[in-house]
């Protein structure tokens, strides 16, 4: 018998710990509804549930950009309902004007109503817009060779982009295409020029050169600006004094100032909307990266349509995106009749676009209900990975806490066994 190391208070304590960890385990888990508290708790669970929540997430809001893309779809529908209206109104008006027991004066104020309702068309096309995005006048976002995230980089007008870059900023210059004939990038007092079959190298006393652009890639281009800044640094430093890196990354420039402010600028004379383009908007549709739906809406002003006249209600206005003079001409039994047939082509026009939201409208709504399917079947899938069977739990924690009682009980039992040495002093 020994009374120095009481090995079985020693082994019963060991158990006891065991226990009230495994006890602590199991309040946790009931307390929070989680299986998985902490990575400790089953790290490759954690990861796999982890990955499967960023993509819930994701679905969740893939689904509300979807509902979103339909309320778009939706306005614009409005605005072509409302146009189709108007070009039936103007369909009847000509066939009445076709009329021979018409009088001049009459067809003078078919002509009138003609002219408004051509009007109203144009307003519709511009004005109808969700939220604060045009719908129905083409593709009205300017976009200009490259685009910067820099703050410090504002558009003061037309298609000039300039600005100071201060402190520790890293600016990305991003080219989203080759630039055209005329255009030009500015870095600190080196002027880069971009022409058609015309090269010029480095000229230290302009602190200019020029960049061929036929055939050209973004790649191409990048290369040679870069080749351009550094033959500045070389033959003349003060023209990039206040450039202290530039580098290329993937399709962008990158450039950072030096301490004293870096001045940059850039211009592209073709920055416009361009109304015969159509509307091109990408909808992010699922939960990762490049899931879109392309929509494409044409322009439907009085232009686009072949019915937009000039004052004298014959010459035609073919340019989309100039507002029509007048309407097309009623004054005549003749012109009536061909009016009649231009109004169908534009009805034609209409029907196809209409038919054409329709079909990205149905289209939307299936994916919302796939969307609500696969997020529905990943919840689950990851609820069984994290969360707590609680009728699991409860048993397993009611076995634990009899265990943990005995072991307290046993303890107290093993205490009192060094006790039987008092007698053997007796």
């Amino acid at each position: 018998m020994r009374i120095n190391h009481n090995i079985q208070a020693l082994n019963t304590y060991k158990q006891l710990s065991v226990n009230q960890n495994n006890m602590s385990k199991h309040l946790e888990r009931l307390s929070s509804g989680l299986r998985i508290n902490r990575a400790s708790d089953d790290a490759a669970g954690l990861a796999i549930s982890e990955k499967m929540r960023s993509q819930i997430r994701g679905l969740k809001v893939a689904d509300r950009n979807s509902l979103d893309g339909i309320s778009m779809l939706q306005t614009a529908e409005g605005g072509l309902s409302e146009i189709q209206s108007i070009l039936q109104r103007m369909r009847e008006l000509s066939v009445q004007a076709s009329n021979g027991t018409l009088t001049l004066d009459d067809r003078d104020s078919i002509q009138t109503e003609i002219d408004q309702l051509t009007f109203e068309i144009d307003r519709i096309s511009r004005t109808t817009n969700f939220n604060g995005k045009t719908l129905l006048s083409g593709n009205i976002d300017a976009t200009a060779f490259m685009t910067t995230a820099s703050t410090q980089i504002s558009h003061i007008g037309g298609g000039s982009f300039q600005g100071t870059i201060t402190g520790n900023e890293e600016v990305y210059l991003s080219f989203l295409e080759v630039p055209s004939d005329g255009d030009s990038l500015i870095v600190d007092d080196v002027t880069i020029n971009f022409s058609s079959g015309t090269v010029l190298a480095y000229d230290s006393a302009t602190d200019s050169a020029t960049i061929d652009v036929d055939g050209k890639t973004v790649e191409d281009i990048l290369d040679d600006i870069k080749q351009i800044l550094s033959d500045a640094s070389l033959t003349d430093a003060t023209a990039v004094d206040d450039l202290e890196s530039y580098t290329i990354v993937d399709n962008a420039l990158v450039i950072k100032d030096a301490g004293s402010g870096l001045d940059v600028e850039y211009n592209d004379p073709d920055y416009a909307p361009k109304p015969d383009e159509d509307l091109v908007e990408l909808m992010q549709i699922g939960s990762n990266e490049n899931e879109m739906l392309e929509i494409r809406i044409c322009n439907v002003d009085t232009a686009s349509l072949g019915i937009a006249r000039e004052a004298d209600h014959t010459t035609l206005i073919a340019t989309p995106g100039e507002n029509a003079k007048a309407g097309l001409d009623v004054c005549t039994e003749q012109a009536a009749k061909d009016a009649v047939e231009q109004i169908d082509i534009a009805l034609n026009i209409m029907a196809m676009q209409r038919s054409n939201i329709g079909a990205y409208q149905n289209r939307l709504q299936h994916t919302i209900n796939n969307l609500g399917t696969v997020t529905e079947n990943l919840t689950a899938a990851e609820s069984r990975i994290r969360d707590t069977d609680m009728a699991i739990e409860m048993a397993n924690f009611t076995k634990t806490n009899i265990i943990n009682q005995a072991a307290t009980a046993m303890l107290a039992q093993a205490n009192q066994m060094p006790q039987g040495i008092l007698q053997l002093l007796q």
